[in-house]
């Protein structure tokens, strides 16, 4: 078996243009919770219904880990892991970190 993860760190992200079109809107925040290691993603998407906006609020919560603390965990579990700066020709994103984890043959 093997599994492929992709980890984010925690980087300054610089928002915007935010998303629009004909009846909708997105904007979005990011901050940080030191205390828990979060990552916070705070989203308003906005859309007009008939003659009526609806407006909702959403936070995801990400949990940020080290590179090292990830694959301590994943060779802990009994995988042979190892961390990768790209997926196929694609390199990650700044702040972001692939893993590549393999369960070994029984």
């Amino acid at each position: 078996m093997r599994a492929s993860l992709e980890t984010i760190g925690r980087i300054a992200l610089t928002l915007g243009p935010f998303p629009e079109g004909d009846g909708w809107s997105l904007t979005a925040g990011i901050s940080h919770d030191d205390e828990r290691n979060h990552l916070l993603r705070h989203i308003v998407p906005i859309r007009r219904v008939s003659n009526e906006y609806r407006r909702r609020e959403e936070t995801h919560r990400v949990q940020l880990f080290a590179e090292r603390e990830l694959l301590a965990m994943l060779w802990d579990a009994g995988f042979e892991a190892q961390c990768v700066n790209r997926s196929g020709d694609f390199p990650m994103l700044p702040g972001r970190a692939g893993f590549i984890a393999r369960a070994p043959l029984a």
